[in-house]
């Protein structure tokens, strides 16, 4: 054998063992005494009844039903409630469930909403992302998805991401390369809220990545989820997005 095939079967084959260790591992993040938490639904009517109402609908994974928290209340669209009730009384419904991809947005939940809202808020592409999806990819599925809600919908906010490679859950290199594909799925977020003014893009990613980096007591018992204040921090970004896309008026013809 030449030393040249000799490299070459080196390489092969420390790539197929990187390969088998990164899927061990993720196999062990996604099982090993994983906890199991039901889906805490955050629908609810808020605020005086005197002020205007605004409508929003919930589209996505777990980051809207909040595995590991004790009460709805703690979730981070709950915890914008009291910002967003100074100015309107606030209808939430949520489609949202634990688990989702994108495709679950665009097959399972987008077609559940079949009234007028004011905002559709989507916060989905984690799992996809840990997956292995492209950005390229992600943002396909993300521009179907905004067209299908931008005919239900007023205003679109996408939440965008923050780094999920900060999950004490997840060893090294996993944590490496669900940090990468995490900003990927941001950037995804981002691109496709570049292509209406229709559609806002929380910076999820530059608004909460320092903190999650610099406290490791953000995340609840099965150590990859955020807790209440983890929650706290995605709430405090998301806000003053989410009242901007309470602001704004029906485009012409509504």
């Amino acid at each position: 054998m030449t030393p040249e095939r000799r490299l070459t079967r080196t390489f092969r084959n420390a790539g197929a063992a990187l390969f088998v260790i990164l899927w061990m591992e993720q196999q062990w993040a996604a099982h090993h005494d994983f906890p199991s938490f039901p889906d805490l639904d955050p629908s609810g009517i808020f605020g005086d009844p005197a002020l205007p109402l605004r409508s929003i609908a919930l589209l996505g994974d777990s980051t809207i039903t909040g595995p590991g928290l004790g009460t709805a209340d703690e979730i981070w669209i709950r915890q914008m409630v009291p910002g967003l009730t100074r100015r309107y009384r606030v209808q939430i419904d949520n489609f949202a469930f634990g688990g989702a991809r994108l495709r679950d947005v665009l097959a399972r939940q987008l077609p559940q909403l079949t009234e007028r809202y004011d905002v559709a808020f989507i916060s989905a592409g984690s799992n996809d992302a840990l997956r292995g999806m492209t950005q390229l990819q992600m943002r396909s599925l993300l521009s179907t998805i905004c067209a299908g809600a931008l005919e239900r919908a007023d205003v679109i906010v996408l939440a965008g991401a923050g780094d999920i490679g900060t999950a004490p859950r997840l060893p090294f290199p996993l944590d490496a390369i669900a940090t990468a594909r995490a900003r990927a799925t941001d950037a995804a977020h981002a691109r496709a809220a570049a292509s209406n003014d229709r559609i806002l893009h929380i910076p999820m990613w530059e608004l909460t990545t320092p903190t999650f980096r610099s406290d490791q007591d953000l995340f609840s018992d099965d150590r990859f989820h955020p807790n209440r204040r983890g929650h706290r921090v995605w709430a405090d970004a998301a806000l003053p997005t989410v009242l901007t896309a309470l602001d704004l008026r029906p485009p012409p013809g509504r």
